[in-house]
């Protein structure tokens, strides 16, 4: 029952930021006008994706076949992709604010706004790896998933360059084409470290209570049996607690 709330508060919030970024996105001048929309941005980006991760885990508590979708998803695209924008966000914000999100723009947005854009899916993720055991599906699926994700938002940013004639964010616009080019290499491959990032504190936080779990065994008479997932994993034999 928490579970279905927390899900369902997350999904009441990214609507709403969603909705929020979309209107105010349409009254500053030339700002979701401009070639590729509120969709040239990876945070508008990320907002669906956390959506999407929300409405999943929402459904698979009444259905658990819908447990490997959300899983997968969680492992691949929203736990490292929400970390990446919240980090790489607020790191280039305390470097300089004009490079990012410039004092012109962020005046349109409420002031709540950058937050439940750029902390709440960090904050939402950790929540979600803490209270939910997500089984990672193999490192090559993987990894394969959240760079080819990484790698196609930068394909577009170049696509919006090319057609729409600017940079979505001003950093690129200060690199010359080999260092740009270089750049976006890195940022893709930095991406999977991400995936392996959360599938070491997810195995660390599962297994830890699965350690606990066994410990209290030990001294009591009967115990309920464990609940495992009902479709195969690689991590079976590593994580048998579940959500």
């Amino acid at each position: 029952m928490l579970k279905g709330i927390f899900n369902a508060l997350n999904i009441f919030h990214y609507v709403a930021i969603i909705k929020i970024c979309l209107d105010v996105g349409g009254n500053i001048p030339g700002r979701s006008s401009a070639f590729g929309g509120m969709w040239k941005f990876l945070t508008f980006w990320d907002l669906w994706f956390q959506l999407v991760y929300f409405t999943l885990a929402l459904v698979s508590l009444a259905s658990p076949k819908v447990g490997r979708v959300r899983d997968h998803f969680f492992a691949s695209v929203s736990f490292p992709l929400g970390v990446f924008v919240c980090v790489f966000f607020w790191a280039v914000h305390l470097y300089d604010q004009e490079l990012i999100f410039p004092p012109k723009i962020a005046k349109y947005y409420p002031w709540y706004a950058n937050h439940m854009m750029h902390t709440a899916p960090i904050l939402s993720q950790m929540i979600a790896m803490t209270t939910t055991c997500h089984v990672y599906p193999s490192r090559k699926s993987g990894m394969a998933t959240t760079g080819s994700v990484a790698f196609a938002y930068l394909a577009w940013v170049c696509v919006i360059a090319h057609y729409g004639g600017f940079w979505v964010y001003p950093f690129f616009k200060v690199m010359s084409p080999p260092v740009r080019a270089v750049f976006i290499v890195l940022i893709t491959l930095f991406s999977l470290p991400l995936f392996r990032m959360g599938e070491l504190v997810n195995t660390a936080v599962w297994a830890g209570k699965e350690t606990s779990s066994s410990s209290l065994k030990k001294g009591a008479a009967a115990s309920p049996p464990e609940v495992q997932h009902r479709y195969p994993t690689r991590s079976r034999g590593k994580l048998q607690k579940t959500d």
